[in-house]
């Protein structure tokens, strides 16, 4: 948002006369410090006001775009694959009932957790910042084990069905000699805690854009101005629109979690995909 003026220093002249010496003076006209003061916080509201336009403009157009990934990631199963959480029961699930479809044992399961991390705390952003989240994150990657009791090429069937039968992106990353069977390494993937960005907007009052500006409404050069009811009504306008603005920052700022989401999505996607059973276990 942009920035206050800086106060201004007043200086009105004191008009007074000698008792009984004249009549009263007729009502002097508006000093014209205070009506160029008036006119600065006015024209300042009215800049910023132009800027919420922008952001509710642009806000709208975010909220667009983040509506089309969002389909396109709930389309293709995101949130099945890459889950909030580590998920292990089901992932352990599937993996067994897909090596028993293949006529496979799976004799061990041993998945490998990332160590804890303290729980993330919100960026807080003022004007014109923008969350700037990375991959490492979002991404959680949890290490399997997964010993499995049967022919190679079994397993190597076993490997490339993985995309199409299990929920989870499970990438297998390499071998290992096993009796009776193959130890596969893989990672499996779910998301981190990762709060939505918080929104610091502020929008002051009638009575602190005129003190900013050295002015004070019960004054009667200030309060008679007629500019004075021009700033009254901008200000309540920008009153009454900053929830949703706020709220339009907050969707914006959010978008860069969708990106990253989609980025983890095609990246370690097109790694399941590249996976040959039988290059994998020399076949």
């Amino acid at each position: 948002m942009t920035r206050w003026l800086p106060t201004q220093t007043l200086s009105f002249a004191l008009l007074g006369c000698a008792p009984h010496q004249a009549p009263e003076p007729a009502p002097q006209p508006v000093a014209p410090a205070a009506a160029s003061s008036l006119a600065q916080v006015l024209e300042q509201v009215q800049r910023e006001q132009k800027a919420f336009e922008a952001i509710h403009e642009q806000g709208q157009r975010t909220a667009k775009a983040l509506g089309t990934l969002n389909g396109k990631l709930q389309s293709r199963g995101y949130f099945r694959r890459v889950p909030a959480q580590p998920a292990l029961e089901s992932l352990e699930g599937q993996l067994r009932s897909l090596a028993i479809k293949k006529l496979l044992v799976l004799q061990q399961f041993e998945p490998t957790l990332p160590k804890p991390m303290p729980p993330a705390v919100a960026t807080v952003l003022g004007p014109g910042e923008r969350w700037q989240p990375t991959l490492d994150q979002l991404r959680g990657v949890m290490h399997l084990r997964l010993d499995i009791g049967g022919r190679p090429d079994e397993i190597a069937a076993f490997v490339d069905a993985l995309p199409s039968e299990v929920d989870r992106m499970v990438v297998v990353t390499g071998t290992a000699p096993l009796a009776g069977g193959t130890r596969l390494l893989a990672e499996a993937y779910y998301e981190l805690p990762l709060p939505q960005p918080e929104v610091r907007l502020v929008w002051p009052t009638l009575a602190e854009r005129l003190s900013a500006a050295g002015l004070v409404e019960a004054d009667p050069k200030v309060a008679q101005h007629p500019l004075l009811a021009q700033l009254k009504t901008q200000v309540e306008l920008g009153q009454n629109r900053l929830p949703d603005v706020r709220r339009l920052l907050v969707i914006s700022a959010d978008l860069a979690r969708w990106l990253l989401r989609w980025q983890l999505f095609e990246e370690r996607g097109r790694a399941e995909m590249e996976v040959s059973g039988k290059k994998l276990l020399g076949l």
